[in-house]
């Protein structure tokens, strides 16, 4: 059995990279409240005994998880909920998208609840300066961000390895469609 989440190190660091987001890519946001998904599965994290509701589309947990088995693709996760995000692979998604490693830490909140502007950007430039290996980049606010107010930023992503980076709508998380062009990426530049 994959432990649901490795340390980097005990990773092949040649293959390609699938940097996920959960909320919004994964965990379906409907007018910000979850509740309304194909599927609802509320998680309890062992850690603080906190309980969330993951909203999600099974199959298409299950057509990613093909796609990164199949390709020999690392997942790392950029994404608010941390470490915590094994909680969701475990009781929502069945053990499914086990094996991937914390790309980034979420940093602390601000005094006005927000986190830092770019975390997960930074996160992911860091990673590809040291193992400039393919890679993919699902998230539902950070690339639109990034295409929105400096665009630079994601040619200078695609300058360090080739690259997708791929927005999603938090309400209907990554689609069909999407996955597709997932699976054609790494099928060109999978491990």
């Amino acid at each position: 059995m994959t432990a649901t989440l490795r340390r980097f190190a005990e990773l092949d660091p040649a293959r390609p990279l699938l940097a996920l987001d959960f909320d919004g890519p994964l965990n379906r946001f409907v007018g910000g409240a979850s509740g309304h998904g194909p599927e609802t599965v509320t998680v309890v994290d062992a850690r603080d005994d906190s309980k969330t509701v993951v909203d999600f589309f099974p199959d298409r947990i299950a057509e990613l998880d093909r796609i990164v088995r199949t390709h020999g693709v690392n997942i790392g996760w950029l994404s608010s909920w941390g470490e915590a995000v094994d909680t969701a692979i475990e009781q929502a998604f069945d053990g499914l998208l086990a094996g991937g490693f914390i790309l980034a830490r979420p940093p602390r909140r601000g005094p006005y609840g927000a986190r830092p502007r770019d975390w997960k950007f930074y996160g992911l430039r860091g990673h590809l300066q040291a193992f400039p290996t393919p890679w993919a980049w699902i998230d539902d606010e950070e690339i639109a961000s990034a295409l929105q107010y400096d665009p630079r930023r994601l040619t200078e992503l695609t300058a360090l390895a080739p690259g997708l980076p791929m927005h999603v709508d938090e309400a209907t998380t990554v689609t069909e469609k999407q996955l597709a062009e997932l699976d054609v990426f790494f099928a060109g530049h999978g491990g």
